[in-house]
């Protein structure tokens, strides 16, 4: 840079104020930065400041001054694009009611007769998914009821809910029975199927096989008559 324009620059009051970009916390910045900033913006007395005032109330050059402050803004909108805890508890707060909202629905459908998958698919999800929810929720009430529901209806209990249910001579029961009762109905709807179908095979009955000497035993059988054909 020539010296004109770099002395013109360094005697150029700021545009605008570190507030307008909301990194204005200068309390996370050396004494230095802090102080060069503070006079730069004029936060203190309202009254901005060049880099030769700044160099001359500091001790410092003009061009020190300066690098002074652009490292004092960048360490500023550094840390402006680091979330805050306050955003990390917003953030985690939202997470806990997305949660907690799930965790309700979860429990509505699971109480209308609703199967984990069936759930899964009402809320747009996995199983698995549902499971980890209900795990970080502390819900495993909800896997047990799911498993109970399963049992009811005869079926194995899935990888999700069989840890919270437990086998009783009841549900074996129950299971053998719904077995039974599927594997009969199974057995009679193929049976209807087999006598409403509209084709029936019928046997082709084969004619006898001709011998190819009788029409010459009954050739010579009519000549010794004397017929003639």
């Amino acid at each position: 840079m020539a010296p004109e324009t770099q002395e013109r620059a360094l005697a150029v009051e700021p545009a605008h104020n570190p507030a307008d970009d909301q990194i204005n916390d200068l309390t996370r910045l050396p004494d230095a930065q802090r102080e060069a900033l503070t006079l730069r913006y004029g936060l203190t007395d309202g009254r901005p400041r060049s880099y030769h005032e700044i160099a001359n109330e500091t001790g410092r050059s003009a061009s020190t001054a300066r690098r002074t402050c652009e490292q004092g803004l960048a360490t500023l909108r550094a840390q402006a694009a680091k979330p805050t805890e306050d955003d990390t508890l917003t953030t985690s707060w939202a997470r806990v009611q997305a949660t907690t909202e799930t965790l309700r629905q979860i429990d509505r459908l699971s109480k209308a007769g609703l199967s984990i998958t069936e759930v899964a698919i009402a809320l747009n999800t996995q199983p698995a998914t549902l499971n980890d929810i209900c795990q970080a929720g502390h819900r495993q009430d909800l896997l047990a009821r799911f498993g109970r529901l399963e049992q009811a209806y005869g079926f194995e209990p899935g990888p999700y809910t069989a840890p919270y249910v437990t086998v009783t001579k009841e549900t074996l029961r129950r299971q053998q029975r719904f077995q039974g009762t599927a594997a009969t109905r199974d057995s009679e709807l193929a049976l209807s199927r087999a006598e409403l179908s509209p084709y029936e095979t019928v046997p082709v009955v084969q004619p006898p096989a001709l011998d190819p000497r009788r029409d010459e035993i009954r050739s010579r059988s009519n000549a010794s008559r004397g017929i003639r054909r």
